[in-house]
């Protein structure tokens, strides 16, 4: 996609969104037991994932067509939630770790992480 050229009319990108966190949102006696840093970073997560997920389902439709600023910020949006995700296990299961294949096993937080810096956001 170039500065200026035209998009396809339509793209449908919501295949892409993230899953509904409801353990974000439904906290019920369990938030008693959660610190007022805890509580942020979930709600925090839980809504910026939900406004990802409409602006998934809505760029790429004629009323918004994807180009090179909405593609921006897409990936903007994407980084922060990554960000707060980040936040997340660090708060909840700091020691959790991932591993790819044919890589040594490393720190969720650490990788997400990585990925905002390689995407060129924040």
């Amino acid at each position: 996609m170039q500065n200026g050229a035209p998009s396809p009319p339509t793209i449908d990108l919501s295949e892409y969104a993230p899953s509904p966190l409801s353990w974000t949102t439904a906290l019920l006696s369990e938030s008693l037991v959660l610190t007022e840093r805890q509580l942020d970073t979930l709600v925090t997560l839980g809504v910026n994932m939900s406004m990802t997920r409409v602006a998934l389902s809505e760029v790429g439709t004629p009323a918004r067509p994807l180009n090179m600023l909405s593609a921006h910020r897409l990936k903007d949006s994407l980084a922060h939630d990554m960000g707060v995700l980040a936040e997340a296990f660090d708060e909840f299961a700091p020691s959790r770790q991932l591993q790819f294949p044919g890589q040594s096993p490393e720190k969720a937080s650490v990788i997400l992480r990585r990925l905002i810096k390689v995407s060129g956001a924040a």
